[in-house]
């Protein structure tokens, strides 16, 4: 089991996951929207700074914590160069706990656990 961060052609940040659970999951870099699977089931996103190294070696950490929970949630890595790619996906260089339909229930910055966002009442 193991991750190997590249760039493809165009020079676009590439995250690579070999022999990791199917429920661990590669997002794409420079999304403009998130992808529509994480709208259903709980989530653990991570985006992270491919240039910084412990952003990257963060991601063996969330491969950890996923296989620990044994498919209880998915996992979603999103690669990325700059903060600016993120505007669309509600993601920046933190950790987002996502649980039915999509909503976030949790952002976690550093140590600093805060609410996010819920939603809309009905």
């Amino acid at each position: 089991m193991s991750y190997q961060v590249i760039r493809d052609q165009n020079d676009v940040p590439k995250l690579i996951l070999s022999g990791e659970p199917a429920y661990c999951h590669v997002l794409a870099a420079n999304a403009t929207t998130p992808e529509p699977d994480i709208r259903a089931g709980q989530w653990l996103l991570m985006a992270f700074a491919v240039w910084s190294v412990p952003d990257v070696a963060a991601v063996q950490a969330a491969l950890d914590l996923a296989r620990s929970l044994d498919g209880e949630l998915n996992l979603g890595l999103r690669p990325y160069d700059d903060t600016d790619e993120l505007r669309g996906c509600a993601q920046a260089s933190r950790w987002t706990a996502m649980a039915r339909s999509g909503f976030c229930c949790v952002t976690v910055q550093s140590a600093d656990i805060r609410p996010a966002f819920s939603p809309p009442m009905s």
